[in-house]
């Protein structure tokens, strides 16, 4: 690629924060100065990525010369950009106002719905919909209070934040057939234990008649959790004849299925009046949009990832409204991208790819620390093997980066050693345990400890050639015997101590 503005123009550079995106452009400029200038650095670097000096500096040129169309941006500013650059195409004013304080748009916005819902007529949307949502609070999630519509109004203030969308609901559940079957189940295992006189060889402390006389009452009990009802017979039950246990097994296993079938509806029973309300609260976000020109922080990625999936040409017209061609998106820290910011993007990529334009990502997921948000590191493996079906597998590659360039030598042994611990499988299972509990289900161990070993798998790293140079590096491990409120202030002096030592050392 020859440097010129049209070239520079095709280069997209994606991160998450404004100061990262700040970084990269430093970064960026520093390498190729570097490389132009025949820098020590520089010329590893020219060695490392086949750029010449000259071509460095011509590149420096380029992007002082048009420094406006030197595209690293944050994900979120991208997105912005094309809801911007096509709001009358998606009927919203051009003079939108981004508003941050969410909680005070959507209290607003749920206002006018409930004002708007014709209170005692059951053939109103809005007032079914209402009658559903308070059914739920009350009766399902069993929730009190003497004014519900606090604790409804709350819920789907949370929950308006943190889903993605879009909102299907769906059929309301119906529980009436699920609970009677469970009842019956319930009501034949119960039989079965009299008839075959199992009672006194159940365990006391796991089983109690009151579970199978009223289930839905003591679902949640662990003797309905168990592989088999032996698992709940004592010591004493094993001069009972097999036919009788196993008869009794059987209506056991009915019951589990029974009661399986229920909690699935029983939780699908509990969102549902909440994905009908978020979706008309969605709904009624959308219209304040179009009537004032207001918008929330973050709503443009469900706009525009919904404007690109209208038709075949909304991607490379959205490419159009930006002015340029891009041939070549780059995404740095790609473990944080959350699933609406990557829905967002995915017709834009989709396009380059299909002119034989590049994605390159970069990550870590032992980084991924911005789950709290929203960020899915599970993205990054699905991307390189799922998505783009079109793309051959000779068209995919990856690259497990085995040289540290930040970390000196003591530090990255120390990670390889600890690496190595977490590629055994029996020292996970253990770990395993440790966080899960003893009590929980096996193939809940099992499935983290598979997790464990499979991404601490090829970790292992050595330092960079201009970091070998003798046993650089400290790492020290310290035990802390100290109550909880203690222990930030030890760990402080400690950390102070050892760092005027080093200061001190240099």
């Amino acid at each position: 690629m020859r440097p010129s503005a049209e070239a520079l123009r095709g280069i997209v550079a994606i991160t998450f924060t404004n100061r990262a995106a700040a970084e990269m452009k430093e970064r960026i400029l520093l390498a190729l100065k570097g490389i132009a200038l025949g820098e020590q650095a520089g010329k590893r670097l020219a060695g490392e990525t086949g750029l010449q000096a000259q071509q460095a500096s011509a590149w420096l040129d380029a992007i002082l010369d048009h420094f406006s169309d030197f595209h690293v941006r944050t994900i979120d500013s991208l997105v912005y950009a094309l809801m911007r650059a096509f709001s009358l195409e998606m009927g919203l004013r051009p003079d939108l106002e981004v508003i941050f304080e969410q909680e005070a748009v959507l209290d607003r916005c749920l206002d006018r719905l409930l004002s708007s819902a014709r209170w005692g007529d059951e053939s109103d949307r809005l007032y079914q919909l209402f009658s559903q949502l308070l059914e739920t609070y009350l009766k399902i999630e069993e929730a009190g209070g003497m004014v519900p519509e606090k604790g409804i109004r709350t819920r789907l203030l949370e929950l308006y934040e943190r889903a993605d969308g879009p909102f299907t609901p769906g059929p309301k559940p119906d529980l009436r057939a699920a609970e009677e079957r469970l009842r019956l189940s319930a009501e034949k295992l119960h039989s079965g234990i009299t008839e075959c006189e199992l009672e006194d060889f159940l365990h006391k402390g796991i089983f109690k008649p009151q579970y199978l006389k009223d289930p839905l009452a003591h679902v949640g009990r662990g003797f309905f959790e168990k592989a088999s009802v032996e698992e709940a017979l004592t010591k004493r039950a094993r001069g009972i004849a097999e036919p009788a246990i196993s008869w009794a097994d059987g209506l056991y296993q009915e019951v589990k299925s029974a009661r399986e079938d229920y909690l699935q509806l029983l939780a699908a029973a509990r969102v549902h009046a909440y994905v009908r309300a978020l979706e008309e609260l969605r709904r009624e976000v959308r219209g304040l949009s179009q009537r004032e020109g207001l918008i929330i922080g973050g709503e443009w990625l469900h706009l525009v990832k919904e404007f690109l999936r209208e038709g075949e040409e909304a991607a490379p017209y959205a490419l159009l409204k930006l002015g340029s061609k891009v041939n070549h998106f780059l995404i740095d820290e790609f473990q944080d991208t959350s699933r609406p910011q990557w829905e967002a993007l995915f017709s834009l990529l989709e396009e380059t790819l299909s002119k034989g334009g590049s994605l390159f990502y970069a990550g870590d997921v032992k980084q991924a620390i911005y789950g709290w948000r929203g960020g899915d590191s599970r993205l990054f493996g699905e991307v390189a093997g799922v998505h783009f079906p079109s793309i051959p597998p000779e068209g995919r590659r990856g690259k497990t980066l085995t040289v540290n360039y930040r970390s000196l030598v003591k530090i990255v042994n120390f990670n390889n050693e600890l690496y190595r611990l977490l590629g055994d499988g029996e020292f996970v299972e253990v770990i395993a345990e440790m966080i899960l509990g003893q009590k929980a289900q096996e193939k809940s161990r099992e499935y983290l400890s598979h997790l464990i070993v499979r991404n601490f798998a090829d970790v292992e790293q050595e330092a960079a050639p201009h970091l070998r140079d003798g046993e650089r590096g400290e790492v020290q491990i310290c035990s802390f015997l100290a109550p909880a409120e203690q222990l930030r202030q030890e760990v402080r002096e400690r950390l102070i101590e050892q760092l005027k030592g080093v200061w001190e050392r240099r």
